[in-house]
């Protein structure tokens, strides 16, 4: 039962669906501008991508205290006459209120760091650089962080903060040595059209964008190249191409197939199971008499004949099996999975119990039909929407009938 439902709820019931067979892949000619992969919404065609800007988190790398190590205390620092100063730290920009940290003379550079982290952003003091290194916890412009500190008049401002003899004291600021990098938003053109993201992903219409490196660019005659002029910079584009995934396509069907006969095998391997009329349950004194091994041949033979004849089974095997013969109109032409060369073998070519098994032309992981002419493929390839539109209808119909036989009994999946 559970096999059976496994089945029915995942790769039959998957099947009705557009999205299963409905397989993309993207390529890009310079894949060291970005990589792409396409889903199953994605439009097949060529499209233009340009990178304008990366994204970054936003950064700083303090300047060197020589001879500082972790267990060094800000006193160490800043000199015996400094007791201590608070100062705001912003997580972000959506932070409008900041937090306030007391440092004080006796706190190690370890605990300084510890209590920006305890703020929201990443902080360490590295012994072996003898510097902070503190960043953001995500990339993007609003991730940026910032100190602020009290001006002549008391008031928290960002400008006190670069002059804040503490923060470039312990090489936190610009003033104090630190390289600063700003946090910034990726940007792509994709077509013509500009998108942002606070990472380097972008989900656009069905394609995955991952952004790897700024494209090259020129400026028009005459301007020169600055930050200022940034905007008349003409970037260069490389081409992003969708098209239909055949081979995913096959794998899809090929998998499904793969299941239903595991099942089906199954199914007719427990209903024509041998007659195990002549053995009984063994009582505990045979069990003594026989060995382990005997013993459990004997109990699986019992076991393995459970289900022979099964009425319930029978009826089971002969929905499946059933479902499989129909056919469907699509397009004024009659479908059926003859129709993309998927039959059952012979009966003198099947093995024994695997007579329902469906097999398909052309599969080279099939031996029985390997070196036959590869129809499923080809119509994948020259007829994808009928071949779409069958699978829906043949999936449709069996879940429809399978669900008419579980709601027969509260006993069983079918």
């Amino acid at each position: 039962n559970s096999k059976i439902y496994n089945f029915y709820n995942t790769k039959l019931g998957e099947m009705r669906f557009d999205a299963y067979l409905n397989k993309k892949k993207a390529s890009i000619v310079d894949s060291s501008i970005a990589s792409v992969s396409a889903e199953s919404s994605a439009v097949n065609g060529v499209q233009t991508l340009a990178v304008k800007q990366l994204a970054k988190s936003a950064y700083i790398t303090g300047n060197k205290l020589d001879g500082k190590t972790a267990s060094s205390t800000v006193g160490d620092v800043m000199g015996e006459d400094f007791t201590e100063k608070t100062i705001k730290l912003f997580k972000d920009k959506d932070d409008t209120t900041g937090t306030s940290i007391t440092i004080t003379k006796n706190m190690k550079m370890s605990e300084v760091a510890t209590a920006f982290r305890e703020v929201g952003i990443n902080a360490s003091f590295d012994e072996k650089n003898n510097r902070f290194f503190l960043s953001a916890k995500e990339s993007g412009e609003n991730a940026q962080f910032r100190f602020e500190a009290l001006d002549g008049e008391g008031q928290w401002t960002e400008e006190a903060a670069q002059s804040d003899d503490l923060l470039a004291g312990l090489g936190l600021t610009s003033a104090g040595g630190a390289k600063v990098i700003e946090g910034s938003d990726a940007e792509i053109e994709l077509n013509g059209a500009s998108f942002t993201s606070t990472t380097n992903n972008f989900k656009i219409n069905g394609l995955s964008i991952t952004a790897a490196k700024v494209s090259s660019y020129e400026m028009p005659a005459g301007v020169e190249d600055t930050e200022e002029n940034a905007s008349q910079r003409i970037y260069n584009t490389t081409n992003i191409s969708t098209e239909t995934d055949v081979d995913a396509v096959y794998d899809a069907i090929k998998d499904f197939f793969k299941e239903y006969n595991d099942l089906i095998n199954e199914m007719s391997k427990l209903y024509n199971a041998d007659s195990a009329r002549d053995y009984k349950v063994l009582t505990d004194e045979e069990k003594e008499s026989m060995s382990d091994d005997e013993v459990e041949k004997w109990e699986s033979k019992i076991k393995d004949s459970l289900l022979r004849r099964d009425d319930n089974l029978k009826t089971a095997l002969d929905t499946l099996r059933e479902g499989m013969t129909a056919s469907f109109n699509i397009g004024g032409k009659d479908f059926s999975l003859a129709s993309f060369g998927i039959n059952t073998l012979s009966y003198f070519d099947a093995a024994k119990d695997e007579k329902y098994a469906l097999h398909i032309d052309g599969n080279k992981d099939d031996t029985s039909t390997a070196t036959n002419k590869d129809l499923l493929r080809a119509a994948i390839t020259d007829d994808l929407e009928s071949v779409q539109s069958f699978f829906k209808q043949l999936s449709g119909s069996l879940y429809s009938k399978m669900t008419t036989q579980m709601k027969s009994s509260d006993y069983r999946s079918v």
